[in-house]
């Protein structure tokens, strides 16, 4: 298109080369622009997922983690329940460990809610949190699944841990995606690929 732009001009049409030759020049540097942004995206995303790594194996979201595998559904929704209606032989000393409990596992449920809102923002892929965490998001959500949404009823707002939730439910998707394409025979693979390039 450009080369018909120069055949088009006359030789001693000088403004209509600047012109054109500017153009081409303009076009050029508009190019390395698209480039230089692209590497600019790809180098903040590899930052926030550096960021977002060195805060996984924080001792505290490490200890978060640590302290969640001792308690199963049913026991996260038995401490949420003292904490939001504690029973009136409970002391105050139980009552403060209940609290610093739920502060100590709230640290990784807290940053996977982080991670959830990262990606309603579009700022991480699904197919990067999957790579990292998928199995871990929803294993977690598994556990406290029962314990949010009663902490949502006590709420009476229904985004408590919504990003967390969002993230969980993408990431249960991918690995029955995943599982079921590991399962299938390879000859159906390959059957599938050569029909679909058909």
């Amino acid at each position: 298109m450009v080369l018909l732009a120069f055949l088009w001009l006359h030789p001693k049409d000088w403004p209509g080369w600047l012109t054109a030759v500017g153009t081409c020049v303009i076009a050029g540097f508009a190019i390395v622009a698209l480039f230089s942004f692209r590497d600019a995206r790809r180098t903040r995303h590899a930052e926030l997922l550096s960021d977002l790594s060195r805060r996984w194996d924080e001792p505290l979201a490490a200890d978060s983690r640590e302290v969640a595998g001792e308690y199963d559904s049913r026991a996260l929704v038995g401490l949420l329940t003292r904490i939001y209606e504690p029973p009136s032989w409970l002391s105050e000393d139980e009552r403060r460990s209940d609290a610093d409990t739920f502060v100590r596992l709230s640290a990784s449920l807290n940053l996977m809610e982080t991670v959830g809102a990262l990606w309603a923002e579009r700022s991480l892929g699904a197919g990067v949190i999957f790579r990292l965490w998928g199995p871990i998001f929803v294993e977690n959500w598994n556990r406290w699944e029962d314990a949010i949404a009663y902490a949502r009823s006590e709420e009476g707002h229904e985004g408590v841990y919504e990003n967390f939730e969002n993230v969980a439910r993408v990431m249960r998707k991918r690995l029955r995606k995943d599982d079921r394409l590991h399962r299938r025979p390879r000859w159906r693979r390959f059957r599938r690929l050569v029909l679909r390039r058909r």
